[in-house]
């Protein structure tokens, strides 16, 4: 874990004095380091620029480049930072007047200011339902949440994902993660750039059933849906929400590409399932049940989904590649017992979608 002593305030400082108070002098102080991913770092500050009735402070978040390779594959080649492709992403949310992007103050391509590229964007107060422990085995969501409250996280997180979907994302200046341009097929190029992925990770390699999930993959592509931004990590647990369960503000974009809107709808589906019937967790009241997502995700978006069994199939393989690569990096980083193959959770889910999709 990082400390304050590795960020130099008065280096960030002074980088922040021509962005935030036109070249006035910034302080900066309360560094906080929540826990996060293995790919990027996130740093909460507070700063603060003029004296006494001019003063002004703002709490702010940072999102540094890690020393690692990025955990999702590259979706550009002319864009390999998973920083700069998460800030491309926020500010063309922003030009797309995207109500749920959190504004990016600027973005540092060079590692000179703090060792690593980074951006700043504004902080977005609110509850993140944790992973670990589960939202749903306890805290607020299981505890202390009302039934409607709950269902307001599900309906506005799918709300704001089903807004998402909608944006132009040609007229926000997205063409850039669009791998598609060749083909008119969008999972075409996504299922090569996947194949790649796989053969690079150590432990994805000779995984039978990697291998035939992806073979099944390319042998069975649907006709696809309009293409638009796709969110890439979609989950609840990448949004932020008010204490009325209103989703304020969506996160972690280092996944993102231009793909039909069911590949994001999948994963969430997925990941849901996970954290409840595959984790023996009964639903609670006011949670929607995965159709009622489903129909509720339908109406905002505006026309039926298509081809669900294919994209949970693509969904379940993205994350047990994922997974793998993640071991493989807690492996490297010398943590016992990291995990493996045998005892990756999801590796059930991918197999029975598999069967479940082949029976279609």
């Amino acid at each position: 874990m990082p400390s304050s002593s590795e960020i130099s305030g008065e280096d960030l400082a002074s980088w922040l004095s021509d962005r935030v108070s036109s070249g006035g002098a910034v302080a900066v102080r309360d560094f906080e380091f929540p826990k996060a991913g293995f790919s990027n770092e996130t740093i909460f500050f507070w700063a603060s620029s003029g004296v006494g009735r001019d003063k002004s402070e703002a709490r702010y978040v940072l999102r540094r480049e890690g020393t690692g390779s990025a955990i999702y594959p590259v979706q550009n080649p002319a864009v390999p930072s998973s920083i700069e492709t998460q800030s491309g992403v926020l500010e063309a949310l922003a030009k797309a007047e995207f109500r749920l992007a959190p504004e990016v103050i600027a973005y540092e391509p060079t590692d000179a200011p703090l060792g690593r590229p980074f951006f700043v964007m504004n902080f977005v107060e609110g509850r993140v339902l944790p992973d670990f422990p589960s939202y749903t085995a306890e805290g607020f969501f299981k505890d202390e949440a009302s039934p409607s409250v709950r269902r307001n996280h599900s309906e506005t997180g799918l709300a704001g994902m089903a807004e998402m979907h909608r944006l132009d994302w040609r007229q926000a200046g997205l063409a850039w993660l669009d791998r598609g341009l060749e083909s008119s097929s969008r999972m075409k190029s996504q299922l090569a750039l996947w194949r790649g992925y796989v053969e690079s990770v150590p432990g994805c390699r000779g995984n039978a059933l990697l291998d035939r999930s992806l073979h099944w993959l390319e042998q069975n592509r649907p006709t696809e849906s309009e293409p638009a931004l796709s969110w890439g990590d979609a989950r609840i647990q990448n949004m932020i929400f008010d204490d009325a369960g209103t989703c304020q503000s969506i996160l972690d974009w280092e996944g993102a590409a231009i793909l039909p809107p069911e590949v994001d709808l999948a994963w969430w589906l997925g990941v849901d399932h996970f954290v409840h019937e595959g984790s023996g967790i009964e639903r609670l009241p006011g949670e929607l049940q995965q159709s009622e997502q489903i129909s509720y995700y339908e109406s905002r978006l505006g026309r039926t989904v298509c081809d669900m069994p294919y994209y949970r199939v693509f969904a379940a393989f993205r994350t047990v590649a994922l997974m793998v690569s993640t071991f493989d990096r807690l492996a490297a980083m010398g943590i016992p017992n990291a995990g493996s193959s045998e005892d990756n959770p999801y590796e059930p889910l991918l197999a029975d979608a598999l069967e479940s999709a082949a029976k279609t």
